[in-house]
């Protein structure tokens, strides 16, 4: 049953107010079917932004229930107390240990050295987290979905190893469909609200596709209007092209904006059953991003006619080593590939050919502290 058709409005727990946290929780304050967000951020200054949410919405004459825990996510029986007591709807995780824009921070050749690794060696920085709560979820035992913001391509299939993936992944090819689109468009010569792009994609094109113009990975796509297959229509490279030079999103820290606005708009599907044809990331614990239908039950893949479950999960897999990553294996072991092992242990001095899931708090740590003493 909806929040709507229960005569409530929904509640929403966010944990983690960085960029994208504090961006989605503004978001989903003025969104008129939520009724109560509590913030938990082991940051106790970041409870100035859900004073910040709770302004705006009442400018837009939204009063919605915002409240604030300064809590460490790692403390899985505090995080699972929380959670009996507030008993969310929808649950959006938005935590990391070091956000991926902190090594655009660092002195530009250590950059361009460390850019060679690929995304996939930051893993446990990422993952961390999103295993601790969803090791408290489990124990509050409470029926919310998971929204999971955290690099959800690959840290969603690891944590289904285990029996403890989100429900579902935000932006990534969330972002990337809807730049196809407008691009498709004025290749074409249509409106783009005329069209529909359906896309099979991985995190690792995101940054060539925006920066370069290019789909470097495998990828499936599908550009229609109505019945019609309009797709050999737009040659690859000029389409991807086009994406670059007249729709690109930004590739720096304000790229949070447009992510939040794929959690937002996530969340609000997942509450309000409306049953959204979109595009997830790590949905049902795939790897890599899906066109899905999102209601309460959470995701639905979406598939196209002559695509199949088995075949999009391959180009994902294939895909996943352009973010450095080999494959994943039981009980959520992930083997990185030889270069990035390489690059990491050049530059950081950092190395891990393969992460198990019971390394990743002591992996984060050592990544984190190294990445510090460069700074």
């Amino acid at each position: 049953m909806t929040s709507r058709e229960a005569g409530r409005r929904g509640r929403v727990l966010i944990a983690g107010l960085g960029d994208v946290g504090s961006a989605a929780l503004h978001d989903l304050a003025r969104a008129p079917t939520v009724g109560a967000i509590l913030a938990l951020e082991v940051d106790g200054t970041r409870a100035r932004q859900v004073a910040s949410a709770r302004y705006c919405a009442q400018q837009g004459g939204r009063f919605p229930q915002l409240d604030f825990l300064r809590e460490d996510i790692r403390d899985v029986r505090r995080v699972a107390e929380i959670l009996q007591a507030f008993h969310p709807d929808v649950v959006l995780n938005a935590t990391t240990l070091l956000s991926w824009w902190v090594i655009k921070t660092l002195p530009e050749a250590l950059g361009a050295r460390l850019a060679a690794a690929r995304f996939g060696p930051w893993l446990p920085v990422h993952l961390t987290l999103t295993w601790k709560l969803m090791q408290a979820v489990r124990a509050a035992r409470i029926a919310a979905v998971v929204v999971n913001a955290s690099y959800p391509d690959v840290v969603n299939p690891v944590l289904g190893r285990v029996g403890l993936a989100p429900t579902v992944g935000i932006g990534n090819v969330d972002l990337l469909a809807p730049a196809i689109r407008e691009a498709a468009a004025d290749l074409l010569g249509l409106p783009s609200h005329h069209l529909r792009c359906v896309l099979v994609a991985h995190h690792a094109h995101v940054f060539p596709l925006f920066g370069e113009g290019r789909m470097l990975a495998p990828y499936f796509l599908r550009v229609s209007d109505g019945e019609r297959d309009l797709t050999r229509r737009l040659p690859p490279g000029r389409l991807f092209r086009r994406v670059a030079e007249l729709h690109a999103i930004p590739t720096d820290r304000s790229l949070a904006r447009v992510t939040a606005a794929s959690a937002a708009k996530t969340v609000l599907a997942l509450l309000d059953d409306t049953d959204e044809l979109t595009h997830a990331a790590g949905p049902l614990g795939l790897p890599g991003g899906y066109p899905v239908r999102l209601g309460a039950a959470g995701p639905r893949l979406a598939l196209p006619r002559g695509l199949t479950r088995a075949r999009a999960v391959r180009l994902n897999e294939r895909a996943m080593a352009h973010d450095g990553i080999a494959g994943i294996g039981p009980e959520g072991t992930v083997r990185f590939l030889p270069r990035s092992v390489a690059v990491m242990r050049e530059v950081l001095g950092y190395h891990c050919p393969e992460l198990r899931l019971r390394d990743s708090e002591r992996r984060a740590a050592e990544l984190v502290a190294r990445v510090e003493r460069l700074r």
